[in-house]
């Protein structure tokens, strides 16, 4: 067995070969009707084609709450300044699909 893993539940261990190629990550807590993920994850697919940068998307869609991790170069000032405005973006179309944010978490 390999030490160096990192023990993490499933959703951990996704984030983690996920980001695992990039020096940076950005990651966003959208809320969304769960009706509505087909589309809103094609327009997080298209908004991150659009500024060039790679969006993976994690998420648990039983209650239609996203984390979309926007990978990029912390040592590429345009590749930082890129990954601000895909998160802007990215909670806009969270917020444009009718799922006000929430201050606090409701487990059920």
């Amino acid at each position: 067995m390999r030490q160096n893993v990192p023990k993490f539940g499933v959703p951990q261990r996704s984030f983690w070969r996920t980001w695992s190629n990039f020096t940076s990550y950005y990651v966003q807590d959208g809320v969304i009707p769960r009706s509505k993920l087909p589309e809103v994850l094609d327009e997080i697919k298209t908004i991150g084609k659009k500024k060039g940068l790679t969006v993976a998307n994690v998420f648990h869609a039983g209650d239609g709450n996203l984390h979309p991790l926007i990978l990029y170069d912390y040592e590429n000032p345009e590749e930082v300044e890129k990954s601000h405005k895909i998160g802007e973006e990215i909670l806009s179309a969270c917020i444009r699909y009718g799922v006000p944010f929430r201050r606090t978490w409701n487990w059920y």
